[in-house]
């Protein structure tokens, strides 16, 4: 991912450049490419080998931008709102056969791409807003994934 990629807001970031009034109709290409067709892409083509495995599961990146809009977050939280009804649409369609459907849905994530884009203020009131008291960081969304894939049909 370049610098100006992440510039772009990539990541969900809140920017002016990322509010739905300055990216119109035309959207944001990148983000919903990774996080909208991804997605869609990615689980049509493992659902027939998950299914004719007998046990299958599909986890979902979501994201709590996908249940709460936020000023700015222009197609990042379209985007995460789409990943959240294909994890819907999924349990629906799939429902009977040997597949479990989830959705991984984490607040902001003290990752290397955040690095530079708030300061020590903004995470800290993002960790006195959340019941974790801090911002997550990327071994408890894969502790999360792994709890999921461990539970028994």
């Amino acid at each position: 991912l370049s610098t100006e990629d992440w510039d772009k807001g990539f990541a969900g970031s809140a920017n002016q450049r990322n509010s739905l009034g300055v990216l119109g109709a035309a959207g944001d290409p990148l983000k919903e490419g990774v996080n909208l067709k991804g997605t869609l892409y990615t689980a049509a083509a493992a659902l027939p080998h998950l299914i004719a495995s007998g046990r299958g599961l599909v986890v979902l990146m979501g994201s709590t931008a996908g249940r709460i809009a936020y000023e700015h977050g222009g197609s990042y939280v379209a985007a995460k709102h789409a990943v959240a009804a294909i994890a819907g649409t999924l349990r629906l369609e799939l429902c009977g056969q040997p597949v479990r459907v989830t959705e991984i849905a984490p607040g902001m994530v003290e990752t290397d791409l955040l690095v530079g884009k708030i300061d020590e203020v903004g995470k800290q009131r993002v960790a006195e807003s959340v019941p974790l008291g801090r911002l997550a960081r990327p071994a408890d969304i894969a502790n999360a994934c792994l709890w999921q894939a461990r539970q028994q049909f």
